[in-house]
């Protein structure tokens, strides 16, 4: 290869690095948030510092599930994969959702690890009957199949 030809040769490689490279930069200009409940804030109020996420956020992490059924709220429980029989127990994919009330308005929050986005799923008939006892719902119902939800709610005591 020439002088000529190579050098032809970088300024076509650095012109295109060099493209990727602006474009990196813009991405870089966005801030990196720990959590997509984060970015929803930013994006709907940048000025509002330290505001409550509930009424922005389209998750709710595992912490949050028990002051949310005190105030009132439910969990929506939603069969992704039917259960099967495995030795001496059932597993399946079961994820849930938080129904709360805020300003006259229902929301349906998708329950996640803390500051993951990561949807919470249980995928065993054991695991699903003690987060629902942890949870203090009463009664506890199951869907079984694919797509089928059940709420639940806190148990109000004998009344």
């Amino acid at each position: 290869m020439t002088v000529q030809a190579m050098h032809n040769f970088r300024s076509i490689g650095n012109s295109s690095l060099s493209c990727a490279n602006q474009s990196h930069n813009m991405f870089n200009a966005i801030p990196n948030y720990a959590s997509l409940r984060h970015a929803i804030r930013h994006i709907k109020d940048p000025e509002v510092k330290g505001k409550s996420m509930r009424e922005f956020s389209p998750v709710i992490p595992i912490a949050e599930l028990k002051p949310t059924l005190e105030a009132g709220g439910k969990i929506e429980v939603e069969c992704v994969e039917e259960p099967t029989r495995v030795s001496n127990q059932y597993q399946a994919v079961w994820k849930f959702y938080a129904l709360a009330e805020n300003g006259g308005q229902q929301h349906r929050l998708l329950v996640v690890h803390g500051r993951d986005v990561k949807p919470r799923t249980i995928r065993t008939l054991t695991g699903l009957l003690s987060f629902a006892m942890d949870l203090g719902v009463s009664p506890i119902s199951i869907p079984r199949h694919a797509g089928e939800c059940a709420v639940w709610e806190p148990y109000k005591g004998a009344a």
